[in-house]
């Protein structure tokens, strides 16, 4: 049985101002929720949208980008993150994992240093938990580990929990997810509302899976927040959508809504480098108004960006100051390993560049590294510096 019907393509057609509209929504109704629990990317859409509303969230980065861009993600989240306030990693059961630092997706520093990152299980670090309004699960490799994990906080809880998979999630990975919730006493939604069992079709897994127990007031408040994204006769039709939107954020008008504003309306993120997991940076500075941090004291810069969904891209990376070792060459941006562009680093500029992402390649994060031709010597900081960046920017188009 489904909790509703929807012909429309509108997540197809839309994905970004979809999900924009169903996490907003999802973050005003969590409001006055006791808690929330976050597994995702650092600046990711969900978690913006949720600090943005100011919920009590405890945050951990996912232990698929950890394993997918190696350790560094780890050592250096809880070094210059202002959002990772714990120093493990949330998984399957209570281990330590050792391991060795990699240049894998960043700065090749630090090789072969021994790294140990613990990995504890949900119901580890919140036993004895009674009220958790939301669990939010963006770690694809670990789904099902993630939920055997807190299979006590979810039964003496009941939470929502929203699942986000790729796209090319595959159909057995699918299956045994079903499976874990039916032993879990849960029952399992695409965003069209569609009752997920038994032996799924492709076409039936949507990104946002929702996870919830089985009880007639949980289901109701589900309908109610799906048939306010996309009601079932809803068009996909952009001036039905911007008059949806005014709806919305008319709703949310005294909390703070910039962020839903920007994903929903103006198809960009905006990222400052201490919210984002990056490797060879130095904290945080601020000179006549302008914040920004100095890349170093290595040439080569990584940055993992969270990607709202598939699709086309335009990065802007908006430089506030260059030392001269780093003007003398071209500097090179490689976008998930694979070298993009040359480009010329001068004050108060931007490097920019276009890529995009197929629905098959979709992984919810990319790794960006800017590789400077140098970097200069401080003598009175004993530093090596290349470029100040302000912020970087991701701005997207949907059709």
């Amino acid at each position: 049985m489904s909790l509703k019907h929807s012909s429309t393509s509108f997540a197809d057609r839309y994905p970004i101002r979809q999900r924009s509209l169903l996490y907003g929504l999802l973050c005003q109704r969590f409001k006055t929720a006791t808690r929330a629990i976050f597994i995702d990317v650092p600046a990711s859409l969900p978690y913006e949208l949720a600090t943005s509303y100011d919920l009590d969230v405890f945050f951990f980065n996912s232990l698929s980008v950890v394993q997918k861009f190696g350790p560094w993600c780890f050592d250096t989240s809880k070094a210059t993150s202002e959002v990772y306030k714990h120093n493990y990693i949330l998984g399957a059961e209570d281990v330590d994992w050792h391991t060795n630092q990699s240049s894998k997706g960043g700065a090749a520093d630090n090789l072969g240093e021994k790294i140990i990152i613990p990995i504890r299980k949900v119901d580890t670090v919140f036993a004895g938990l009674k009220s958790l309004g939301w669990l939010h699960i963006n770690d694809s490799d670990n789904v099902v580990e993630l939920l055997r994990g807190a299979s006590q906080v979810i039964a003496a809880t009941k939470p929502l929990i929203t699942i986000i998979v790729p796209p090319a999630y595959s159909i057995s990975r699918i299956t045994d997810l079903i499976a874990l919730c039916e032993q879990l006493g849960l029952n399992l939604y695409n965003n069209r509302g569609e009752l997920i069992d038994q032996l799924p079709e492709q076409s039936s897994i949507t990104m946002d899976m929702f996870a919830l127990a089985k009880t007639e007031q949980l289901e109701q408040s589900f309908t109610r927040l799906l048939n306010q994204v996309s009601p079932s006769d809803y068009r996909p039709d952009i001036a039905v959508y911007k008059e949806q939107c005014d709806l919305a954020l008319a709703s949310t008008r005294s909390l703070n809504s910039s962020q839903f504003i920007d994903f929903l309306r103006g198809q960009q993120q905006h990222f400052s480098v201490p919210s984002v997991l990056a490797k060879n940076v130095y904290p945080l500075e601020e000179y006549d108004g302008v914040s920004y941090n100095w890349t170093g004291p290595n040439t080569t810069t990584a940055f993992i960006l969270p990607l709202p969904s598939f699709g086309q891209y335009h990065l802007q990376i908006k430089l506030y100051a260059v030392q001269d070792a780093a003007k003398s060459r071209s500097a090179r941006l490689f976008i998930e390993g694979q070298s993009s562009c040359e480009c010329e680093l001068t004050e108060n500029s931007a490097v920019e560049h276009d890529f995009y992402v197929s629905k098959e390649d979709y992984q919810g994060s990319i790794v960006i590294n800017l590789s400077l031709a140098g970097v200069s010597h401080i003598p009175e900081s004993g530093r090596h510096i290349g470029v100040a960046i302000e912020q970087l920017s991701l701005y997207w188009q949907e059709n």
